[in-house]
This record gives structure tokens, C-alpha cells and sequence, in this order.
């Protein structure tokens, strides 16, 4: 998700009047981080008796623009995870994000894209117990535009995902798991009769489209629209 848009949960949501000040480049507001972390995970296999130490390395860097009328932004973000007893389950997670807004009327035409390259371990809900880090990448691009009319407001926006998934390796055997890979496109409406300054009334419609682009011989089809 993007700003306040669906699956921007209240965690994740940008706060600038609680960001710490950046770096001033010109007429952009550069906020680099760094974090490094030690830790312990008593069972990252899954199998009885496989604790072991680690460490972790969180690097990030995020340029917004301060343009009166226009908007332009990127951040790019890697956290790398080193086993020292089990460095088959090292794995290296990275995303890169770009958006912008074009103001036409008393609206922003926003465009934003993001790519994620993460990985997934055996122990993870919903994983296949492999004995090495799968590793996904998922694409997504949305557009939007909000129209405002007094206390009025309507935004249309239309979003389209890919995902990929990766290899897993179970007992030794590589199991490939393309037959998950599947697009994505979601478009919605959101409307808003703003009562006063701090709340209004929302009303939402949305219906995404799943396509897998790999089915199983066999298999009954995945696809589906909501």
C-alpha cells in the first residue's frame, strides 16, 4: 500500500510531523538509517535442537522532495540476516520504491511503483518445510487521483501486483514453486463526506482480479475475482 491507501496498516504509515529532520539536498529531504542487531532463534528449522546466534543489518535511505506543488519520492532499504551456526539460512532482503504526484486542479495524479525481493524460511505459516531461504519478489504499481468537491471527496485508483516465487529445497530435493506465481490488478473507489476537520464518513469499493499464470496439469484453477 501506499500513504493512506488499503493494506497500510497504522505502523507502516509515513508520520512527518514525528520524522526525524533529514538531510536538506538541494530541494530534497534526504533520511538515511542504519541498524544493527544481534539475536538468538532457538528453532529456525523447525527441528528440535537447531538454536543458534545471529546477527542482523537494516540499511535504508529515503529522498522525498519539498516542492510546493508537485511531489517526488524513493527510498531503497536492505536487511541482511546472518546464521552463525547455520549459514545456509542466510538470506539478504532488499526493496527499492519510487513515487510521484502531478497536480492537476487542487489534486495530486499519484503514481507509485515498489519492488520487493524477500525471503521466506521453513518455519514461516503457510511455507513448505524447506532446509533453505525461499526467496520471492513481488512488483506493484498503483495510480490514483482524488476529486473534491466541498465536503465531497472521491478517489479512484487502480493498482497492478506481480508475484513470484522462488525454489524451495526439501530433503535435499529443489521444489520449484512457480505454479503459485499469479498477477494481480485491483481497482477501487473511495468516496468521503468530511463532517468536520478531523472526521468524515468513508465508503469503499474494491474488486481485484487474480490470474496464476502457471497452473498445475490437473489441478483446478486458482484464479479468482472479488
Amino acid at each position: 500500500g501506499y500513504d493512506q491507501q488499503l493494506g497500510v496498516t497504522v505502523q507502516s504509515r509515513a508520520r512527518p510531523l514525528y520524522a526525524a529532520p533529514g538531510i536538506i539536498v538541494d530541494s530534497f529531504n534526504i533520511q538515511p538509517t542504519l541498524d544493527q542487531s544481534l539475536f538468538y532463534n532457538s528453532n529456525p528449522t523447525g527441528i528440535s535442537g537447531s538454536g543458534t546466534w545471529g546477527s542482523s543489518t537494516s540499511a535504508s535511505v529515503s529522498a522525498g522532495s519539498l516542492w510546493t506543488r508537485n511531489s517526488l519520492g524513493l527510498s531503497l532499504g536492505v536487511d541482511t540476516f546472518r546464521d552463525f551456526s547455520l549459514p545456509t539460512l542466510n538470506h539478504t532482503n532488499w526493496n527499492i520504491g519510487v513515487g510521484g504526484g502531478y497536480t492537476i486542479g487542487d489534486s495530486q495524479l499519484v503514481l507509485a511503483y515498489s519492488h520487493q525481493s524477500y525471503a521466506q524460511l521453513g518455519t514461516s505459516i503457510g511455507t513448505v518445510q524447506t532446509q533453505t531461504p525461499i526467496l520471492h519478489t513481488t512488483d506493484s504499481a498503483q495510480l490514483s487521483y482524488t476529486f473534491n468537491f466541498s465536503r465531497f471527496s472521491v478517489t479512484p485508483d487502480i493498482s497492478a501486483s506481480m508475484y513470484r516465487f522462488g525454489t524451495a529445497t526439501v530433503l535435499g530435493v529443489p521444489l520449484n514453486q512457480q505454479y503459485l506465481d499469479r498477477n494481480a490488478l485491483a481497482a477501487g473507489v473511495t468516496t468521503r463526506y468530511a463532517m468536520s476537520d478531523e472526521g468524515g464518513l468513508l465508503l469503499g469499493v474494491r474488486g481485484i482480479d487474480s490470474t496464476y499464470i502457471n497452473p498445475q496439469p490437473g489441478v483446478p484453477s486458482n484464479d479468482s475475482r472479488n
